[in-house]
């Protein structure tokens, strides 16, 4: 699945600015978005908030593989399906921006990285973050990824009811740290701070989107800065020591 904003990028974060320049543009280019539930409605935002694939599968049987939803005051256009996702990302990629869709909105929390830059800086940073993808630093990855998951089963037994949600969360928590950032996510250390740093962060947006535009001392925004600031210094540190260290 796919999601992209069939408008040209907002000219500030400010929310309330934000939605002004949504509500302008949505009404000159209204005609141009493909069919779908285009109506606002408080039960449809809520719902994509906490449990999206209904609504979006009930679009899909209705309107094809690409429909158009408004969440909150928003028009969004979604694709879903192999051969959608593949003239987005493949054949056709140089028709749309990853700045101006859903990733966009990961800015505040990732700032200028590889999921939401696009063209010549884009091409550069995957260029330099290749190697890490080789078939070998996969295979590492795998061996990660099973002994993860032996960990993870080891546990079950027969009759015992697992929560599968939160157990799959965790467990792809730990393969992250350790395949992708080399952190232990065991005990006090770096990588167990890392892990519930970037669970907080990643709260942020999974908020009902109302509460997103808020600011202020105890917001869901300011948790969200607080918890990358503490990623950073996490980062930058073990950035630091790997130098020393060679």
């Amino acid at each position: 699945m796919s999601v992209y904003a069939a408008l040209p990028p907002a000219p500030s974060q400010n929310p309330l600015v934000r939605i002004g320049w949504d509500l302008r543009h949505q009404a000159r280019e209204g005609r141009r978005f493909p069919p779908g539930d285009t109506s606002p409605s408080p039960a449809r935002t809520k719902q994509l908030a906490s449990d999206p694939l209904p609504v979006l599968f009930d679009c899909y049987e209705r309107y094809g593989p690409v429909f158009s939803v408004r969440i909150l005051h928003a028009l969004h256009v979604f694709v879903l399906g192999p051969e959608a996702n593949h003239y987005v990302t493949v054949s056709h990629a140089s028709n749309f921006r990853w700045r101006d869709g859903g990733f966009g909105e990961l800015a505040p929390l990732l700032g200028d990285g590889l999921l939401n830059i696009d063209g010549a800086r884009h091409r550069r940073a995957r260029k330099i973050v290749l190697p890490g993808f080789h078939r070998t630093q996969i295979a590492k990855s795998a061996d990660v990824m099973v002994d993860e998951i032996d960990r993870a089963t080891a546990q079950w037994r027969p009759g015992r009811t697992v929560e599968l949600y939160g157990w799959a969360r965790s467990l792809a928590m730990r393969i992250a740290m350790r395949a992708l950032l080399g952190l232990d996510p065991d005990g006090d250390g770096v990588g167990a701070r890392a892990a519930i740093e970037f669970e907080n962060a990643l709260h942020f947006f999974g908020t009902d989107f109302h509460l997103r535009v808020l600011r202020g001392p105890g917001s869901p925004w300011q948790k969200m800065i607080r918890a990358r600031d503490s990623l950073d210094a996490i980062m930058y540190s073990e950035i630091a020591r790997r130098r020393r260290t060679g």
